[in-house]
């Protein structure tokens, strides 16, 4: 097996950690090789006489690493419901769920845990007491619980040490993994009162009654055909009616679309409804796109997605990041994959990192996602995104793009800053234009310039918020008189200094605080 060089520090800098710490976390990003880091460890470890536990949640993870460890021909067993289980392998590829429920678990001396988001599941937790003196290596794209709760041993949870793979513009640099195209419609009515319940998700009854309707999915599969038709998809839907509805309006519509769940049987590529079958149509037949809920979320690895339809809203910043990363994969034909956010995920997550190419900063404690500033040279972009008029003598010989009423249409490409002009199409990028009207229920891409004014949008009004609060408790420590005045008076100094009213959240934020 041959690795990459990045892959060579990561597999040696997590030997080292191993030394010091019991449990080594690895961080890379989706698409950066870690099954492959995964296996090369595994043969490793097997060579020097180690029984090895890879646990692993979800039956595609089971198949994928019983594939990669049969190719390198270590013999090995497979514990997971529907299996023969060969037990007198050294090295064990288990699902958790199995492995819970076994009375007699096989003996380990290494524990390698796939997607390490979820280790901290009480399923999980039970299995780790039985192997209480084993070393772990965790790997994961995402290592942040849902609530944004960070891994390490300080925070509650187990791991003692982190592993960092290379960046993910790293990566897109060196052609590992490719960039995305970002579109975002305003959301439909309802979506910003979604409510959450309590697990910190948004409620999936209440985000289905929004979106699951004909004319909704109708936009969505309208703006596929626009912008990205010449893509396969996957797309995710609240719950698992409304997904299944996805998949049936785009087949009513000509563009074959299947449902996929956890029910969804392993089968065979030649039995049809089978995930075998419908992965090997997906990869090489006439399947365009695939909707479901989570059975994509993490550990789907099919390079011919391109396009990513989003029709659910998350909360969990880890499974957002888990699902953009389902389109990153270099495949032949293609620079970029699309994303199509219609439900507002983007800027649920404005200040964690909402785009793939965004750099985040993983931390074992204290705040899981620390989000690079905007200052980072990998930040520093420029998007052709203003068409310009076309001069009296004609559409120029240096332009490379298309024309439509009068105007010659910017293509949305972005790059880094420093160029006049763009590099696809020619167009200058600093002289100003009239925007180009957005007809309701059509994508508007995101550009940097889009990004940089929403980002200091929130600055601002987190700025206003601070200078709100601290109104409220000047005015509890009173004047002169040392009576305490009434939030009343914060908010009529507030206006007076804002020209704008406190916002309603803020004023219910200090009404708690006050009654505390």
């Amino acid at each position: 097996m041959t690795l990459r060089d990045y892959q060579h520090k990561m597999v040696d800098d997590t030997r080292d950690a191993l030394a010091r710490v019991r449990a080594v976390l690895i961080q890379s990003e989706c698409g950066s090789g870690k099954g492959t880091v995964t296996a090369y460890m595994i043969n490793r470890a097997v060579q020097r006489g180690k029984r090895v536990l890879f646990l692993v949640r979800g039956r595609d993870r089971v198949s994928d690493m019983h594939d990669r460890v049969t190719r390198l021909e270590i013999p090995h067993g497979v514990l997971m419901g529907g299996q023969k289980r060969e037990r007198s392998h050294a090295t064990q590829i288990a699902s958790i769920d199995t492995l819970h429920r076994m009375q007699h678990k096989p003996k380990a001396d290494l524990l390698i845990i796939d997607e390490c988001h979820f280790g901290l599941s009480p399923t999980f937790r039970q299995v780790l007491d039985h192997y209480a003196s084993v070393k772990i290596i965790g790997m994961s794209a995402t290592p942040s619980l849902g609530n944004g709760k960070p891994l390490g041993l300080k925070s509650g949870g187990i791991f003692e040490e982190i592993v960092y793979g290379p960046s993910v513009n790293d990566l897109i640099g060196h052609g590992h993994l490719v960039g995305s195209r970002v579109f975002a419609p305003p959301p439909p009515e309802g979506m910003q009162g979604l409510k959450k319940k309590k697990t910190g998700e948004f409620d999936e009854g209440q985000g289905a009654s929004i979106c699951d309707n004909r004319k909704v999915i109708g936009d969505m599969i309208e703006n596929y055909r626009r912008h990205s038709s010449d893509r396969k998809f996957a797309s995710f839907g609240f719950h698992q009616k409304h997904a299944f509805h996805i998949a049936e309006q785009f087949r009513e519509a000509g563009i074959n679309c299947a449902y996929v769940d956890a029910e969804t049987p392993d089968g065979d590529i030649h039995t049809p409804g089978t995930r075998k079958f419908i992965w090997d149509q997906y990869d090489n037949g006439d399947l365009v796109g695939v909707s479901s809920v989570a059975t994509i979320d993490t550990g789907w690895d099919h390079s011919i997605c391109k396009a990513l339809l989003f029709l659910s809203k998350t909360a969990a910043f880890p499974r957002f990041r888990q699902r953009l990363g389902r389109g990153s994969r270099p495949h032949k034909g293609f620079s970029d994959f699309h994303v199509h956010d219609h439900t507002g995920n983007l800027w649920e997550f404005l200040e964690d990192g909402p785009y793939f190419e965004s750099e985040i900063d993983w931390q074992l404690d204290g705040d899981a996602v620390k989000k690079k500033s905007d200052d980072d040279p990998a930040m520093r972009v420029s998007t052709c995104k203003r068409p310009q008029p076309i001069p009296d003598g004609g559409v120029p010989g240096w332009f490379r793009g298309d024309t439509a009423n009068g105007y010659m249409l910017c293509c949305y490409h972005t790059f880094k800053a420093g160029p006049r002009e763009c590099p696809r199409c020619g167009l200058p990028v600093t002289v100003g234009a009239p925007d180009v009207k957005v007809e309701a229920g059509e994508l508007q891409e995101v550009t940097a310039a889009m990004k940089q004014k929403s980002a200091a949008q929130l600055a601002h009004e987190a700025r206003m918020k601070l200078r709100y609060l601290e109104l409220v408790k000047q005015g509890q420590r009173g004047g002169k008189s040392g009576k305490a005045y009434s939030p009343a008076w914060a908010t009529v100094q507030f206006r007076y200094e804002f020209n704008r009213f406190p916002n309603r959240a803020w004023k219910e934020e200090v009404l708690e605080m006050l009654a505390e």
